[in-house]
């Protein structure tokens, strides 16, 4: 699969260091530290880098100053920084800014102690608790984040060998189109990054192929073929998410709801219903999208 770059928008403020730790240090030297950082959030920065290979874009405030980078080494951060995002009026609208005018394909993460951000970029947020910077919890949703088609790649790959040693060459098949597709969605032109929805989509279309051509054979008598393709259809119904039920879209709506700031649960006002409909569908992509429509409007206030 082709290499694909991947990227790390990084505050400072709430992320590298914290209300706690400022307030120890406070405490314990009675000098308000300037410039430095939490080391135990340096070493989990340090960690997610080293892990994911990626290249850091410092989003915080703390890119005005001419000299972060020695601030950065400083403080035992061990990279250096990439790029910088624009100045604007939004965060998120400087991160897509940013990202708009990259060529190449990437996957990106943002780690962020705001949720001052575009709805497209929620998932690829992290946000950190202030009061503490960045958690070893945060750091491995970043790391899956960032490394999610790695991850499947190796998957892949370590299913078809062994689908291989097995003899098994409908599900090697099967296998190996997913694989293709994934790395033709991940490498196409103005592609977007390859999220649990993305890979859903792929595979569900993949799978409705196969039943529309088993129908096909079947009106033409040819039991040969439809067999196969029913039989790669089930294959790749192994690789789809159950449908949730309304239990499980509930707590979905909860979560989401905080994210687009509606403080009192579940409580939606009309004017944020379409993005919050929008944001439940990409969390829960085999859901019915009536059932997803009924339930938010349900809460309408």
């Amino acid at each position: 699969m082709k290499r694909i770059n991947k990227y790390l928008f990084l505050d400072v403020d709430g992320v590298l260091n914290s209300d706690e730790w400022y307030h120890e240090e406070w405490n314990k030297d009675h000098v308000y530290p300037q410039g430095d950082f939490d080391p135990k959030c340096v070493d989990i920065i340090n960690d997610i880098v080293s892990k994911t290979d990626c290249k850091v874009i410092v989003s915080s405030s703390w890119r005005t100053d001419s000299n972060l980078q020695s601030v950065f080494d400083k403080a035992g951060l061990k990279f250096q920084i990439y790029s910088t995002t624009p100045f604007r009026d939004h965060r998120g609208k400087e991160i897509q800014e940013w990202l708009d005018s990259q060529t190449e394909h990437y996957v990106y993460a943002i780690l962020d102690d705001d949720r001052e951000m575009l709805s497209c970029q929620n998932k690829f947020l992290v946000r950190t608790n202030g009061n503490v910077g960045i958690t070893n919890e945060d750091a491995n949703r970043v790391i899956n984040i960032l490394n999610r088609n790695d991850m499947w790649n190796d998957k892949l790959n370590s299913l078809i060998m062994e689908s291989m040693k097995n003899h098994d060459a409908v599900r090697t098949t099967v296998l190996r189109a997913i694989k293709t597709e994934f790395s033709n969605y991940a490498t196409a032109k103005n592609a977007k990054p390859l999220d649990n929805a993305a890979e859903v989509a792929i595979i569900k279309k993949l799978r409705d192929q196969r039943i529309d051509n088993a129908e096909q054979y079947r009106m033409a008598g040819r039991q040969d073929l439809y067999d196969n393709e029913m039989a790669e259809s089930l294959i790749l119904n192994e690789f789809l998410p159950e449908v949730p039920d309304d239990k499980v879209l509930a707590l979905g709506l909860v979560e989401v709801c905080a994210l687009q700031g509606c403080e009192d649960g579940p409580k939606i006002p009309k004017s944020k219903m379409g993005i919050i409909i929008k944001e439940l569908k990409a969390m829960f992509p085999t859901a019915d999208g009536k059932q997803i429509a009924d339930l938010v409007k349900s809460c309408v206030v």
